[in-house]
């Protein structure tokens, strides 16, 4: 929780209601599998029309 170790815990290191902790490898994969879901094509990029379709 105390991202920066500075021995204490702000309002931006404090958990909100009904999220857990992630680890860093936890958030890759969230991203990656976002961004696979938003590939539409499957091409490994995101074109302008991937990018501006609402989220999959």
């Amino acid at each position: 929780m105390d991202r920066n170790r500075d021995g204490r815990i702000d309002a931006h290191e404090w958990p909100r209601p009904g999220r857990r902790a992630l680890t860093l490898a936890q958030h890759h994969r969230h991203l990656a599998a976002a961004f696979h879901r938003q590939d539409i094509d499957g091409d490994g990029f995101l074109d302008l029309t991937e990018l501006t379709a609402p989220p999959r």
